[in-house]
């Protein structure tokens, strides 16, 4: 373990979701793996020297999460129904859109998602006009 950084979390409540052991002292990790959890003793006695120690100042640690926020089922809706409207200007998403809107799997709908202005060249919204050079038939939604 001498060759890898070590940082061994403690002075909090560290939670580790193991119904035996479901709180411990102190927690290493290495390499992004837990490598010893215990009490503080213990974990540096595991690790050895070099370990650079990080107080969690009486917060808590829920090791193994690695992102608590997804949308599982929107993002597959997405790849199937959805036009990427992630793109960098106008003329881009115009033809997002029209890929959509002619794509093997036609809709009553042409839906985009992950439409952000702020990304955009233009930073605008796109009007009714812009929208109309895609469809005049088929209406067309966007979530962020």
């Amino acid at each position: 373990m001498a060759n890898h950084k070590i940082t061994i979390y403690h002075d909090g409540t560290i939670l580790t979701m193991d119904a035996d052991f479901p709180q411990v002292e102190a927690l290493a990790v290495m390499d992004g793996r837990i490598v010893a959890t215990g009490s503080l003793k213990d974990v540096k006695q595991a690790v050895g020297d070099g370990a650079d120690l990080v107080s969690l100042e009486g917060g808590t640690l829920l090791p193994g999460f690695i992102d608590g926020h997804s949308h599982f089922c929107s993002g597959g809706m997405n790849r199937l129904y959805a036009a990427d409207c992630a793109v960098e200007n106008m003329e881009a998403l115009k033809e997002s859109l029209r890929r959509k809107l002619h794509d093997d799997r036609p809709s009553q709908w042409v839906v985009g998602h992950s439409f952000d202005e702020k990304g955009m060249e233009e930073q605008c919204y796109p009007t009714r006009e812009i929208l109309d050079e895609v469809s005049t038939d088929v209406p067309i939604f966007f979530r962020m």
